[in-house]
């Protein structure tokens, strides 16, 4: 078993991160990151470390760091933000022997620098110009960005004079302005150096610097491979990176940066088996690594919120109970269809040691109709088949329980203390209530 503490957990790479191993049999997960409540903190649950101090105090984060390697016998840490790579080098001495599932320092440290970057690739590959001062733009539109950043935070197209000196800070670089197609390219390489995996995608649509649409692409004439075995034979990695390119006004396609990291979209990748993530802890535990090269022409993936809730009610007052309504409910469309989502509720119950009642007033024969469906009787600690008109209320004998029923009516009869009632489409709250009572 490997034991991972992913750090910060709670970025939208840190929970890339824990989708790509959570299910994974020689994987244990941990996330740690300041505050207690975050979205890390609910992803994580049970394995979430909250009230990380800030890495600007160097000294006291190595020491709670140490301190969470020892409790936790961690193996690796996975830093999930741009920073972390960097610190996490920097620091590696201090810190109990653990491998940090990054490039070396020196890769970290060139790659946060825009600058840095394009002096040491300027020879090498098409990089953006640079431009000195407001003086030597031969023309509008340019684009400014922090030279060190992350996202579009801080990045700009200026349009005029006035607007750059609105808007430019000693922080940010000033650059030709690249109006084409953007893409980012996954790649992969093992402990010997070797380029095993080159994956080009095209951000189709992009949000604060996310891409939350991304479609893979064919290397027809070998342009995104060639940049990916020039950039990996230039500067050393070990696992996941990526880089970033868009084309020029003469459609060449230009550096925008480089990432030793995981990232958010390479989920388009790892659906296709190319899991980066668990590649990369595996190189750096010296096992060894192949890629299957997909083989689908083209993926599009778009990055949908999803909802999570924290409900602190079943922190201190345990749920004793899930009763759940047949018809509408756990089968839909006339009784012809299951609803998966609410299926998936019967298991996360199992899994939290909660009692499942199903309770309904369905007109047939309730075994009859869940066999039909491959629905197994034995989901349920009992079930409830009420055919007169007595009230729901009357059956419902374990208490704090969740009542889930698509009748407004019936939950109006039943809504009373110690019993939450909910529609069909709560079932995202209903998942989470049960996960807050797993002690895995």
């Amino acid at each position: 078993m490997i034991y991972i503490l992913v750090f910060p957990c709670a970025s939208g790479v840190g929970q890339e991160i824990y989708n790509a191993l959570k299910h994974h049999k020689d994987v244990t997960v941990f996330g740690a990151n300041s505050g207690a409540l975050n979205p890390g903190s609910i992803m994580y649950g049970s394995s979430y470390i909250g009230n990380a101090p800030s890495m600007e105090k160097k000294d006291e984060c190595v020491r709670w760091l140490n301190d969470i390697i020892d409790a936790h016998s961690i193996d690796c840490i996975f830093p999930a933000y741009d920073d972390a790579h960097v610190w996490l080098k920097t620091h590696e001495s201090t810190l109990r022997p653990v491998k940090i599932i990054t490039s070396p320092f020196e890769t970290t440290e060139l790659c946060r620098s825009k600058k840095r970057t394009y002096v040491r690739f300027d020879a090498l590959l098409r990089c953006p110009r640079v431009y000195n001062n407001a003086e030597s733009i031969p023309s509008y539109p340019v684009f400014i960005k922090p030279e060190c950043g992350e996202g579009s935070k801080g990045c700009y197209c200026i349009n005029s004079r006035d607007e750059l000196y609105k808007l430019m800070t000693p922080d940010h670089i000033l650059l030709e302005y690249l109006p084409g197609e953007e893409y980012t390219v996954d790649c992969f390489t093992d402990i010997s150096g070797q380029l095993l995996f080159v994956g080009p995608r095209i951000r189709k649509m992009t949000r604060a610097g996310i891409s939350i649409l991304t479609e893979s692409c064919k290397d027809v004439e070998n342009e995104f491979y060639t940049m990916a075995t020039v950039i990996n034979s230039t500067i050393k990695f070990v696992g996941a990176w990526f880089f970033q390119v868009k084309r020029s006004t003469t459609r060449q396609l230009t550096l925008l940066e480089i990432a030793p990291r995981i990232a958010g979209a390479m989920c388009l990748y790892r659906a296709q088996g190319v899991n980066f993530p668990l590649l990369s802890v595996y190189t750096h535990m010296g096992k060894p690594t192949k890629i299957i090269q997909p083989r689908f022409n083209s993926v599009v993936g778009c990055k949908l919120y999803t909802n999570h809730f924290h409900i602190p009610t079943f922190i201190t007052t345990p749920l004793a109970a899930l009763y759940i309504d047949l018809d509408d409910t756990l089968i839909v469309k006339s009784g012809t269809i299951v609803n998966v989502d609410i299926v998936s509720l019967l298991y996360e119950a199992k899994g939290a040691n909660i009692p499942v009642h199903l309770i309904t007033r369905h007109r047939g024969i309730v075994e009859e109709s869940l066999e039909r469906l491959y629905i197994h009787k034995g989901l349920f600690n009992s079930i409830i088949h009420i055919t007169d008109v007595s009230s729901k209320l009357d059956s419902i004998v374990e208490k704090p329980a969740i009542f889930m029923d698509d009748s407004f009516s019936e939950r109006r009869a039943v809504d009373s203390d110690g019993i939450y009632v909910v529609d069909v489409d709560s079932y995202e709250l209903v998942r989470d209530c049960l996960r807050m009572h797993c002690k895995f």
